[in-house]
């Protein structure tokens, strides 16, 4: 079986000759948000309680144990019909269930596992184009607000927003185009991204557009001080500066409407503190962007990939 849970849950059957699909849609309710559980937390064993309490909250049903084991016969049902229960990728264990990914396909495990491969290994460009291929959507479409996906929905966006961050970088030399477009992506999943602004500015000053990046960094200044109060760190504005000198070959003019926060000099420019040596390269900083950094319900702040 391969089932699907990045962007809407679609099941289908590779063995079956007549190419047999479902959607979410053509499950119950419950019966889809018991396998949206199961998927989200596979290959660990959700007790009942654990399962109706995810699954109906606080309006859990007079017998809640029963609950779980209805809705689990008719995904089997649904989802494998004729399959003994013993070779079900549902499997009952210790008094609950599991989402056997040695009997199914899924690929948020897939996912998850390229983005351990990717922590580990920061020169693996392959396993970052595959964490964009597989998260196409973010997980459980159907289920968005619910508080069981969004610990995975948050953990895909922060794997998702790294990988196209790392891409970006990698190209912004050789195919700033291809970079712009990345970091785009990017920005418009985590538009607190600072990571994220940079390397787009370093993109549009790859392709010689100076207002472009003076636009960028504008809009980097309105997400951090309109939205959380904080003004961007140093290393952005630096950038901003050193990008535009490379560009017009001069310095550029002391602004405080952008968020400067260095004196300018008796001459009347700004002092950069990047240095004229800074050029388009990958951004030197330490650590990979693909830590599963954000927990469910947080507030959103300023993030640094």
């Amino acid at each position: 079986m391969d089932v699907r849970v990045l962007g809407t849950i679609e099941i289908i059957d590779p063995a079956d000759a007549t190419g047999r699909r479902l959607i979410g849609a053509d499950l119950p309710r419950r019966a889809r948000q018991v396998l949206g559980v199961l998927a989200a937390r596979h290959d660990r064993v959700q007790s009942k309680d654990a399962l109706a309490d995810a699954v109906w909250g606080e309006e859990l049903p007079g017998n809640h144990a029963a609950a779980p084991e209805h809705y689990v016969s008719v995904l089997r049902r649904a989802l494998q019909p004729g399959v003994p229960t013993s070779r079900s990728f549902i499997v009952t264990r210790a008094g609950g269930y599991v989402f056997a990914t040695d009997r199914a396909r899924l690929d948020l495990a897939e996912l998850r596992a390229a983005a351990r491969v990717a922590e580990a290994e920061p020169d693996r460009a392959d396993v970052r184009e595959e964490i964009v291929r597989l998260a196409r959507d973010l997980p459980f479409t159907e289920d968005e607000y619910a508080d069981w996906a969004a610990p995975a929905r948050a953990e895909v966006k922060a794997a998702l927003v790294g990988a196209l961050l790392d891409l970006a970088e990698r190209a912004v030399d050789g195919d700033p185009g291809r970079a712009l477009r990345l970091g785009r992506q990017a920005l418009e999943l985590e538009p607190y991204a600072e990571r994220g602004y940079r390397v787009v500015m370093r993109a549009v000053a790859g392709l010689g557009r100076k207002d472009e990046v003076l636009r960028w960094y504008e809009r980097c200044v309105r997400a951090l001080t309109d939205e959380l109060g904080i003004a961007p760190a140093g290393a952005t504005t630096a950038l901003r500066d050193a990008l535009v000198v490379t560009i017009e070959g001069g310095p550029p003019a002391f602004d405080r409407r952008r968020g400067d926060r260095r004196r300018a000099s008796r001459d009347g420019t700004a002092g950069s503190a990047a240095g004229p040596g800074l050029g388009f390269g990958r951004e030197p900083e330490p650590g990979s962007a693909l830590g599963l950094e954000f927990a469910a319900g947080a507030v959103p702040g300023p993030v640094d990939h």
